[in-house]
């Protein structure tokens, strides 16, 4: 059985205010919606969306932070409810496919409207203990572990759902691709997804050239796209591969967690990507108070800074082990 919440701040919510809703006691959201004023000297209203969804012991969960206009961000978090038949059997895979999905569908919209709307998405599977998730745009997601806090979504994609590039142009010219490919594109997205892999263990400085000639090797399996330089070279953060192609597209990871860990999932408006201040003040803020406490202290910190942007958060606490 499945029970989906979307969640978005009461249409009347003023600036300079916050919302709170404990779901159980498991998961917690908040949001507040800014008070910045868009091109068109109106508050831009609110344009955060968070949701989560429920089967078998399972959560299925969404954060996303929309521009000019908040219709892409609604359908990107609604629409996960769609891929439960999938997503506990390939979580990493559906969730991808999901993010290029989301972003024909808006798109789309876009099409039929003068405002081009688009999104950021973070969309996760918590089940068991494991944990898998992808992400496109500049949200965050981080897990707290016995005091310490360490960022899950490391590199912020320069893109967001609504303005990818055209599929077949975000290879690089290193890449030999079929033409072939071009019509299935299906077989292109599970090409960045091993892609996206490449560049984060690349630019950690984590990829053995033994992992990438499988990976490699996989990818020409699969598809027919073949590397053309010495593999050697890709194994480097500073390859054009790693520091360019690879910015345009989705952010992914998937890691075992304990219990009592806190998931920590927030817009730009709660953290901007290396801000040392709002990183330690969430730190502080989850080590100090309890779970409940740590989500109205964000927001009015937020509020504090000026406000000026939406701020949302899901969290999301492992149960203890019976």
């Amino acid at each position: 059985m499945t029970a989906q919440t979307i969640l978005e701040g009461p249409k009347n919510l003023k600036p300079g205010k916050f919302w709170l809703t404990e779901l159980d006691d498991q998961v917690y959201a908040g949001n507040t919606p800014g008070g910045k004023k868009s091109i068109r000297s109106k508050h831009d209203g609110n344009e955060d969306f968070v949701g989560f969804s429920r089967r078998n012991g399972a959560i299925l969960f969404g954060i996303a932070d929309a521009h000019f206009g908040a219709i892409s961000g609604k359908i990107a978090v609604k629409k996960l409810e769609d891929t439960w038949d999938f997503v506990h059997k390939n979580p990493i895979r559906t969730l991808f496919n999901h993010h290029y999905h989301m972003d024909h569908e808006v798109k789309a919209l876009a099409s039929e409207s003068p405002m081009r709307s688009a999104t950021t998405l973070i969309s996760g599977l918590l089940q068991g203990q494991e944990l898998s998730w992808v992400s496109t745009g500049d949200s965050s997601m981080f897990l707290f572990r016995n005091s310490q806090m360490t960022a899950l979504t490391k590199r912020k994609t320069s893109l967001f759902i609504g303005e990818f590039p055209e599929i077949e142009k975000t290879f690089h010219e290193t890449f030999r691709v079929p033409h072939t490919i071009l019509e299935q594109p299906d077989h292109i997205i599970y090409c960045h997804l091993i892609f996206s892999h490449i560049s984060n263990l690349a630019n950690e400085g984590k990829l053995e050239l033994a992992d990438l000639s499988i990976m490699l090797q996989k990818i020409e399996d699969h598809s027919g796209v073949s590397f053309t330089e010495d593999p050697s070279t890709l194994t480097k953060s500073w390859h054009p591969a790693n520091t360019r192609a690879f910015k345009r597209i989705p952010d992914w990871g998937q890691i075992q967690l304990q219990p009592e860990d806190i998931l920590l999932a927030v817009t730009d408006g709660l953290y901007e990507e290396n801000n040392s201040d709002q990183w330690h003040d969430i730190q502080s803020t989850l080590a100090n108070h309890s779970f409940t406490e740590a989500g109205e202290i964000l927001l009015a910190n937020s509020l504090k800074q000026g406000g000026l942007d939406n701020a949302s958060f899901l969290a999301i606490r492992v149960p203890s082990a019976k």
